[in-house]
């Protein structure tokens, strides 16, 4: 949660929906991580994409798939 708290906060919800999906989105509710809870409201706001990859990276995902997770079309 420290890296994530660390992100710009104009990615970090971007960046938080995806670790979620990622990591806990198999969980049922009673087994899910409630720190992320906040961020999981939908926006209609867009996402930046190069600042989402270096978050991502940030956050330790590999190059390659914080491209396809920040959903470049380029990396498709």
């Amino acid at each position: 949660m420290e890296m994530l708290n660390a992100l710009p906060e104009t990615i970090r919800q971007f960046a938080a929906r995806i670790v979620w999906w990622d990591w806990f989105a198999t969980r049922t509710v009673s087994e899910r991580w409630p720190h992320l809870d906040t961020y999981l409201k939908f926006t209609t706001e867009e996402c930046p994409y190069a600042p989402l990859v270096e978050a991502l990276e940030e956050l330790g995902y590999p190059e390659k798939t914080a491209l396809t997770r920040a959903d470049n079309p380029r990396s498709k």
